[in-house]
C-alpha cells in the first residue's frame, strides 16, 4: 500500500519539476498531440455544461421552484399580477370566497397581510397574499 502511494508522490514531484506544460506546437508525437485534443474537448464539453446550468439556474424565477407564479387567471378570465394593488386585484377578480387577516407584528414595524381565497377547478383555490395594499404573492392550495 505505501508502495503506490510513493510512486504516486514521485510522478507528481516530477510534474512540479518540468514547470508549466508544454505548447501545442512544440510537441512531436501524434499520441501526445490526440492526449492533448481529447482534454481540451472535455475541457470544451464541461465549460459548456457549467455555463448552460448556470443559465438555467438564473432565468428559473424563485418562485416557479415553490410552485408559486406571478400571475393568476380568475374566474372571468381576467389575469392579476404580482405587484397590482388590492383594488385592482378586487375590480378583476371580484369579492374573494374567504378572506383572512394575518397581523405579522405590532407596533410600528407591523404589517397586515391578508390572504383572499378564490374558486379554481378541481378543487383547487387561488391563495392571494396583499401586503401594504399591493399583491405579493399568488399560490394555490387544494382540498380533498
Amino acid at each position: 500500500m505505501g508502495q503506490p502511494f510513493l510512486w504516486r508522490l514521485e510522478v507528481w514531484a516530477r510534474k512540479v519539476a518540468q514547470g508549466p506544460p508544454v505548447p501545442y506546437l512544440l510537441i512531436s508525437s501524434k499520441r501526445q498531440k490526440a492526449r492533448l485534443r481529447i482534454s481540451r474537448r472535455k475541457v470544451k464539453r464541461m465549460k459548456l455544461i457549467i455555463t448552460i446550468l448556470v443559465f438555467l439556474a438564473l432565468a428559473t424565477p424563485a418562485n416557479a421552484q415553490r410552485g408559486e407564479g406571478s400571475t393568476f387567471r380568475c374566474q372571468n378570465s381576467k389575469l392579476v399580477h404580482v405587484g397590482d394593488s388590492a383594488f385592482l386585484v378586487a375590480l378583476k377578480c371580484g369579492k374573494p370566497l374567504h378572506k383572512e387577516v394575518i397581523n405579522t407584528g405590532y407596533g410600528k414595524g407591523g404589517q397586515i397581510t391578508s390572504e383572499w381565497f378564490y374558486p379554481m377547478k378541481n378543487g383547487w383555490y387561488g391563495v392571494l397574499t396583499i401586503r401594504a395594499g399591493k399583491l405579493i404573492r399568488i399560490g394555490t392550495i387544494q382540498t380533498k
